[in-house]
């Protein structure tokens, strides 16, 4: 037999024995981890993979270079605006340059990476070092386990470089040395484990060499059997070796498949598509590595990947599949590498990257993807395994599998409904092979199956026959030690079968009240023969001793209980101890204590749902949730026990993340097996190693204020913030400014890096580790007190093994400027100078104490005196409106009595004269005012159109008397408005007082009026202008300064004091208006005033252009008071004899006067005499005018007569306290005597009306007022006769009663009637009193009751108030009419 022939036997031998001998080969699958464009990868084309010395995975593609930590992806690329970017994008090659550079091989020739400065140079600190002459040369670096690196030189042969020794070979070809290397252009380098180099050169051959004594030393010469060397092109060998020390080949981008070197034969085996025994799957070769198992991969430009058994040397493809999403992406790969940690990557043409590891697919899996075959249906429910250590498997849906594990073959049985001996449902739930070696089948709404391996014997449910099963679904079957078989179904409780009769029994205990729920879902015996059944109610045992029940249930109140009453599973583990699963999580029975002790997700469970529960031989529980799988390891503390749980997810392998209830079996060979709905998984728990590789954590990002920060880049006051990479765990250099800053983590696990735990702090803030999970890798502080601080981070691996080092970065926090020792320096300087500086000012200032208070001295002197000016002043102003106001009444008076029409115009001009001395006065006193900021609004309601041409009108006499002419314009005819009536009067006083002052004879003065109409408001603009001297441009602004006083023509007498203009514009500015000048000296002038007004009523439009009238319209006609019964008596309170005198002949003719000299006085008299209005001066010696009407107003004897108050002041204050007192009128000096006739006739009259009204049934005439007030009075005097005699009547309960508030009712009432509501509820009260008194034969202290008092003698009082005699004298006085 030659050797060929011999390699073919055994290879055959190899593949028989590996097939039949187990059937791992059909379960196992490669599972990859994709990586594209989709996750950040800058481009799916990826033409070369390298890990780094930190564990980073850097992916040269078409487009850019990627660095990978498992989690995220960072991108380089060319940047024209920057030289220290990337050279070009396209990336052919990856390599390590001695120092920790990396180099990268691009069409634009290599460049070089610094991560400890993150930038990119087309020179080498290394190579400028070691005098490399052209460092783009360099097409590989190569290290090796003796510490050299190896650089392969384009047409340049090789260097090599010792790190220890520092020293530097160049190693070429030379001619006629046939022990140096064959030719300069070197394709590949590989060292060997022996020490001995292998080199490929482009011409086929292939070397091996050592290295001695610095020369390298070509001890085998091989040549590769390929027919492409007869063509002379230059052939990219590749190169790599195994753990046996074999050479493997290929060549790229040539259909030349794979030449394997067996350096112990020393032959050549050249593999093919074609090859006998062993073909691959394609000749195009893109790379080979060989895994840590021994396996040599071999990756394809088309046909995926094919995983070499090196022992049988048999082939199994890996390809892609589309059904499967973890499968190889694509078929064509570009190259294939293998890092440190055993991981094989692969790169693709379109699809980014690919990786695998044989951790990450612990999980053997069936399902309809299997090799050789597939499992005909996924969706298992239970498992039972038979004496040939095949299996069973009942399906939801698929009828029932056998396995043959020997082959891999499934065999399937159904149900046919034409075949009475077959399957009764496809949905089988439960099995069990009794001793007999029958299959028991339980199945759902299909009874109980018995198969004897030919025929299916039914066993149903009959509603009529006792004897048989109890439900038509089965959901366990147990058989015990005894060899009875125990049926526990879904609603119909445990059965007994009895197999000589063929019957069933429904067990219930004869004493005991047990097995109370229908559903039972497991069974099983312990090894003192008890036995246990699982329900929804808890846990029934049947003791074997006894022959009693004991019934175990979860209770809330009582954490040793069951975790919950619906049970799924029951296990007794090699230690005796008893597993119960449940829904709400795992229990464990303790026999000493007769308790249980639970365990859930708290405790590290992936789910509270137990499904099924399996222990392995090292005493282990593997559990299946509804979310995954878990390993839990028993740990015994004395009498109590702990669980450490290994979660393991879909990312393991496993079929999903839910598993079937009760899917699960141990086999006799120590193999476990968890079904779900898509697959079964048969594994070896010892081939699940627990990962106890720790990896390598590294900073991999540090941002300020959400901006990532680059090494040297940017920079504080005392240097930059990164002084290298993050990546290299540098020093950070913060600013106090700089209070955000993130730091971010990564722990470079590749396996399932989602399962990574992470905990951190930062010292100096917090002792305290914080934990994190692989989502949360980014931590951000804030604020941080200037100091030193150290972040510290830990990680584990996949399977929860923590670090012990971890890595640590160290923080500087500056302090800012006004903490540091510069700003403290400056502080005590400045705190020596203000020492110096607070000295002199104290010297300084004690020397100017004393002029100090002769100063205030002083000042206090010329303010007293300015006072008692002031007061004076202001006492002298009083005493002149006093006699201005007696003046002006009396020449007012004269006029109405002159009957010349010459002596009447000589009174007039009088009168006129008096009222503008009087306006002076005024107007001197409100300058006064405004001094102290004592001016206030007054609103008034009427029309200002009327005002402003009445005061225009009174300029009359003044217009003819200097022949101007005066013209008054408006564009409307009436405007109702709310103004402050006095002011608006003054400004225009003031303004044409202005005027004509400064005009000439025979000049014009007119006084224009426009309107601008808004929504809800009105602009009114008035114009006085005049044709006068005008005012100089740089007095315009100065104007309506206090005291200025304008140069005027000597033919002029400016008699002004010059504060009417400043007064005005007070004025104005009270109206929120504004006013303005515009004059031409020589020309005259313009006042405009624009004041904002809140119309009541809408404008008439219609313009008036009218020259003033010498004469104007009496205001009040001052007609006679009519009284019914004699003339009303008038009470004159007045100090000023003048004055009262004055008032008593204007009075005497209408009324009947009485006179007081002092408010003393006229307080007697008003008791005395109850006169019908009272007159009183508001300033007098004794009792003044205000404290006067406020004692008559608090007495209930007099508070009903009307008060009307004098007074020299005019302003709102003062008017408002008289009001508050109770007054009805208030008059200012000078006294309009036909205003004042008018106010008196009218408040007798309203008093007159109401009595009235009383009188006569309380119902106002139609006359005395409106309609709607009429309906208003007559419903306040019918609430209050409905409550006559309610002795709780207060003014709240009326105002409530008519829909008004409180201020409303008392306001409208008293308007209307001129008494106060209680008042009024009093004289209603005293009119009903009389009545009763009248007509009833009722006694004075019933009738006191009746009309809503308690108290006799008080209502007889107000009785007498009113009609001025006693009740009883009243009734007498009736009955005898």
């Amino acid at each position: 037999m030659n050797e060929n022939s011999f390699f073919a036997f055994s290879w055959f031998l190899v593949m028989f024995l590996s097939v039949f001998s187990s059937d791992k080969i059909f379960a196992q699958r490669h599972r990859f981890v994709h990586i594209d464009s989709r996750q950040g990868l800058s481009n799916n084309f990826v033409k070369s993979i390298y890990r780094d010395k930190t564990g980073f995975i850097w992916i040269g593609t078409e487009s850019g270079l990627n660095r990978f930590d498992g989690y995220s992806i960072k991108i380089y690329r060319n940047n024209l605006a920057d030289s220290s970017s990337l050279i070009n994008d396209n990336i052919s090659r990856l390599f390590e340059v001695p120092g920790g550079e990396l180099g990268i091989v691009t069409d634009h020739g290599v460049c070089f990476y610094d991560p400890t400065t993150e930038r990119f140079s087309t020179k080498s600190h290394f190579l400028d070092k070691k005098s490399i002459e052209n460092p783009a040369d360099v097409t590989n670096i190569v290290h090796d386990n003796a510490g050299n690196y190896w650089l392969v030189l384009n047409n340049s042969g090789l260097v090599c470089f010792n790190e220890k020794r520092k020293n530097i070979a160049s190693l070429k070809h030379i001619d006629g040395d046939v022990s140096t290397i064959s030719t300069n252009n070197i394709t590949s380098f590989a060292p060997h484990h022996d020490g001995s180099y292998w080199i490929a050169h482009s011409n086929g051959i292939v070397e091996n060499a050592a290295l001695d004594k610095g020369k390298l030393r070509v001890v085998k010469r091989i040549c590769l059997p390929t027919s492409m060397r007869k063509t002379g092109k230059p052939l990219h060998c590749e190169l790599m070796i195994d753990k046996d020390g074999d050479l493997w080949s290929f060549i790229a981008n040539v259909d030349e498949g794979v030449f394997y070197y067996n350096t112990d034969k020393n032959k050549i085996y050249h593999l093919k598509k074609d090859s006998i025994p062993t073909a691959l799957s394609s000749d195009l070769i893109t790379g080979l590595v060989q895994d840590d198992q021994g396996y040599i991969w071999i990756s394809y430009n088309g046909a995926g990947i094919d995983i070499l058994d090196k022992k049988s040397f048999s082939i199994r493809n890996v390809s892609q599949d589309s059904d499967i999403g973890t499968a190889l992406s694509v078929h064509s790969t570009t190259t294939i590498y293998k890092d440190p940690d055993g991981i094989i990557w692969l790169g693709t043409y379109k699809n980014g990257l690919n990786f695998f590891h044989e951790s990450m697919v612990p999980f053997p899996i069936y399902n309809r993807h299997s090799k050789r075959y597939a499992l005909p249906f996924e969706d298992i429910n239970h498992f039972i395994e038979d004496k040939k250590g095949n299996l069973w498997l009942g399906t939801n849906g698929g009828g029932l599998i056998y396995l043959d594990r020997s082959s891999g073959r499934f065999t399937t049985y159904r149900h046919n409904p034409k075949d009475p001996y077959s399957l009764s449902s496809n949905v089988v739930v439960s099995l069990c092979l009794d001793h007999e070696g029958k299959l028991w089948i339980g199945t759902f709404f299909g009874g109980l199956n018995c198969f004897d391996g030919g025929k299916f014997t039914r066993y149903q449910h009959r509603v009529n026959d006792s004897g048989s099963l109890s439900d038509k679904s089965v959901w366990e079957i147990f058989e015990d030690s005894k060899h009875q078989l125990w049926i526990g179904t879904l609603n119909g409780g445990v059965n007994l079968f009895n197999r000589k009769t063929k019957t069933f029994t429904r067990y219930s205990h004869v004493q005991q009240k047990a097995l109370q729920s229908g559903y039972i879902s497991t069974v099983t015996e312990d090894t003192k023969g008890n036995l246990w059944f699982g329900t929804s109610l808890g846990i029934d045992v049947l003791q074997k001793a006894s022959g009693n029940i004991v019934h175990f249930e979860s209770d809330r109140n009582n954490r040793t209980s069951l975790a919950s009453n619906i049970i799924t599973g029951i296990l007794e583990d090699s230690r005796g101890r008893m597993w119960i699963g449940t829904v709400g999580g795992l229990s464990v029975w303790q026999r000493k204590t007769n308790r249980f002790t639970n365990f859930t997700e708290k405790d590290g469970l992936p789910h509270n749902t137990i499904m099924s529960m399996e222990e392995d031989a090292d005493g282990r529980l593997w559990l299946s949730t509804s979310d995954g799988l878990a390993c839990a390891t028993p740990i015994a503390f004395g009498d109590s026990i702990q669980l450490r749980f290994t979660n393991y997810s879909e990312a393991d392998g496993l079929q999903g993340q839910h598993f079937n209830e009760d899917a699960a079996i141990r086999l006799k060979t120590g193999e476990l097996v968890f079904g779900g709905d898509k697959g079964f998984h048969i594994f070896k728990p010892k081939d699940i190693v627990h990962n106890k590789t720790i990896p390598r954590l590294v900073f991999t990002d540090f941002q300020l204020f959400n901006r990532s920060i680059h090494p040297g880049r940017e920079e504080t006051n005392n240097g930059p913030l990164l002084s290298s990479s993050i990546t290299t765990n540098p020093s950070v250099l913060l600013a106090a400014s700089d209070n955000v800053f993130s730091i971010e983590f990564a722990a470079l696990n590749f396996i399932h890096p989602s399962k990574t735990r992470y905990k951190y702090k930062l010292e100096g803030l917090n002792d305290d580790w914080m934990l994190a999970d692989a989502n949360h890798r980014r931590v951000t502080f804030t604020n941080l007190d200037a100091g030193h601080y150290t972040f510290r981070v830990l990680a584990t691996n996949n399977d929860g093994e923590w670090s012990e080092e971890g890595i640590s970065l160290p923080i500087k926090v500056l302090p800012p400027f006004w903490k540091s020792g510069g700003a403290f320096l400056t502080y005590i300087f400045l705190l020596l100078a203000g020492f110096y500086i607070t000295h002199k000012i104290i010297q300084k200032g004690e020397r100017m104490k004393f002029a100090i208070k002769q100063q205030q001295v002083e000042t206090i002197r010329s303010l007293e005196l300015d006072k008692i000016n002031t007061n004076f002043f202001t006492n002298v102003s009083h005493e002149f409106r006093a006699l201005l106001s007696l003046t002006i009444s009396t020449l007012k008076k004269l006029s109405e009595q002159v009957k010349d029409i010459d002596q009447r115009k000589d009174v007039d001009l009088m009168q006129r004269y008096a009222k503008r001395l009087l306006s002076l006065v005024n107007q001197h006193l409100d300058f006064r005012k405004m001094e102290v900021r004592d001016i206030r609004f007054d609103p008034f309601e009427g029309d200002i159109i009327q005002v402003v041409r009445d005061t225009v009108y009174s300029f009359t006499d003044l217009s003819e008397k200097k022949s101007i002419k005066l013209t008054f314009e408006s564009s409307i005819s009436s405007l109702e408005a709310i103004f402050d009536y006095e002011k608006v009067e003054r400004i225009l006083f003031n303004l044409l007082s202005n005027a004509f002052k400064f005009t000439l004879d025979s000049g014009a003065i007119s006084v224009i009026v426009d309107v601008k109409e808004l929504s809800e408001n009105s602009i009114i603009e008035i114009i006085v202008k005049d044709t006068g001297i005008g005012i100089p441009p740089d007095q315009r602004e100065v104007v309506f300064e206090c005291f200025l006083q304008n140069e005027i023509p000597s033919s002029m007498v400016n008699q002004g004091g010059g504060i009417g203009l400043a007064v005005t514009k007070e004025f104005v500015r009270i109206h929120g208006g504004s006013i303005m000048v515009e004059s031409e000296v020589g020309k005259g002038s313009s006042f405009i005033v624009l004041l904002p007004l809140k119309k009541i009523a809408d404008s008439i439009p219609e313009a008036m252009i009218n020259p003033v009238n010498n004469e104007v319209d009496s205001v009040v006609d001052g007609g006679s008071i009519s009284i019914s019964r004699g003339k009303p008596l008038i009470l004159l309170v007045e100090h000023n004899e003048d004055f009262r005198l004055y008032l008593k002949e204007s009075l005497k003719i209408p009324y009947d006067v009485i006179e007081a000299k002092m408010g003393e006085e006229g307080w007697q008299k008003t008791i005395l005499k109850y006169p019908d209005l009272i007159i009183t001066n508001e300033i007098m010696p004794d009792l003044n005018g205000i404290n006067l009407c406020k004692k008559i107003k608090s007495d209930q004897r007099v508070n009903h007569i009307p008060v009307i108050l004098i007074s020299g002041y005019s302003d709102e204050e003062q008017w408002l306290e008289g009001f508050e007192v109770g007054a009805e009128a208030y008059m200012s000096k000078p006294l309009s005597i036909p205003i004042l006739i008018s106010r008196i006739r009218n408040l007798i009259s309203l008093r007159k009306t109401i009595e009235n009204l009383v009188e006569k049934e309380y119902v106002l005439s139609e006359s005395a007022m409106a309609p709607l007030d009429n309906i208003f009075i007559r419903d306040v005097v019918t609430v209050i006769e409905k409550n006559i005699a309610n002795k709780e009547l207060t003014v709240s309960d009326l105002s409530r009663e008519l829909g008004l508030s409180r201020a409303q009712f008392f306001r409208k009432v008293q308007e209307l009637t001129g008494k106060s509501p209680l008042e009024l509820i009093r004289f209603i009260r005293m009119q009903h009193a009389a009545q009763l008194l009248e007509k009833s034969q009722l006694l004075v202290s019933e009738i006191t009751c009746r009309v809503g008092f308690t108290n006799s003698r008080y209502f007889a009082r107000l009785f007498q108030r009113q009609y001025h005699v006693l009740p009883s004298e009243y009734a007498r006085a009736k009955r005898r009419d």
